[in-house]
């Protein structure tokens, strides 16, 4: 994610007023219940914006929604955050509108991660109970449950940013349990996340449930974990072997032999350059981690390689 700095907004702004008002009421100290969370915060929406957009004869929930589609396909983040906010005057239970507003605020944990989860909150209201009873385990197939599923997956990403990695960890799973299928990639940083805490058995329930994918990241966490269990072992070599025919490239940039050439992107083929400056972004503390696993990375990926008969592209369930 990628955004303003917290010194680049403009307080006096609608705008930054919401920020503001949310900040205080998340980090005032104040003891509230999820009801009258959401009561302030609509609150701090009126008064940021006592005009609400015109929707004409349309559902105030469409146009709002419509604002937010707008946002993201708008460029200027500024604007689009204004979109976001004029969203929430029509519908406050627009949860992506907190999800652009969250992903606007970069890394910075102390913005985004209210903004993240009021949309948890707002997904959730939206929702309803009887959504979660009845469809868990098929979210993200379903459209209306992609704006909580991009939500909590803010939710996850920030409290892994901060430091708290059993809240972090409590989310990802959560998206696992709610979509088996994870079309967002939790699995990835819920493993990273539990080999940084060297928790390789926590990591082979992951492997286990998701044993067909075949993609570099999971391969390279495979052999990390062998080696936390085993250390430099046939079985270590082998995986980090196979890891290396995924993706050489996430290999030498988690070593430190060589630096990315280009910028990390929204999408990448597999065994690409693209694809390892994402995933060396999110598992380099996991192997940083474990120095040993560090030290032969890099002597693996230093010495030179038999030339070997390449396979078939693995399947990814």
């Amino acid at each position: 994610m990628t955004g303003p700095e917290q010194d680049e907004f403009d307080f006096d702004t609608p705008l930054g007023r919401f920020i503001t008002g949310v900040m205080s009421l998340f980090y005032g100290g104040a003891n509230l219940g999820p009801e009258e969370v959401r009561a302030r915060v609509n609150a701090l929406i009126v008064e940021a914006l006592p005009q609400a957009p015109t929707t004409g004869e349309r559902e105030a929930r469409a146009v709002a929604q419509d604002l937010v589609d707008e946002a993201w396909e708008e460029g200027d983040e500024r604007r689009g955050c204004e979109a976001a906010l004029g969203a929430l005057r029509l519908d406050p239970d627009c949860a992506d509108a907190y999800v652009y507003l969250g992903q606007s605020a970069g890394n910075d944990v102390e913005v985004a991660l209210p903004l993240f989860t009021l949309g948890v909150m707002a997904g959730y209201a939206s929702l309803g109970q009887q959504r979660f009873d009845e469809d868990a385990g098929h979210f993200w197939g379903i459209p209306e449950t992609r704006p909580f599923m991009r939500a909590l997956e803010g939710v996850a990403h920030m409290n892994w940013l901060a430091g708290a990695e059993e809240a972090a960890a409590v989310h990802f799973r959560e998206l696992l349990r709610l979509n088996p299928n994870d079309n967002q990639g939790a699995r990835y940083p819920l493993g990273t996340l539990l080999l940084e805490q060297h928790d390789a058995a926590g990591f082979d329930v992951v492997d286990v449930a998701y044993e067909g994918d075949g993609s570099a990241a999971m391969a390279y966490l495979r052999a990390l974990a062998a080696f936390q269990r085993e250390g430099d072992s046939p079985r270590a070599r082998e995986r980090l072997s196979t890891a290396r025919a995924a993706n050489p490239h996430l290999g030498q940039f988690l070593a430190g032999l060589a630096q990315p050439s280009i910028e990390p992107q929204w999408a990448f083929e597999a065994g690409s350059e693209a694809e390892a400056v994402e995933f060396a972004a999110m598992m380099d503390r996991a192997w940083e981690g474990t120095p040993e696993a560090m030290a032969w990375l890099r002597r693996s990926f230093a010495a030179p390689q038999p030339k070997a008969k390449r396979e078939g592209p693995r399947s990814i369930d």
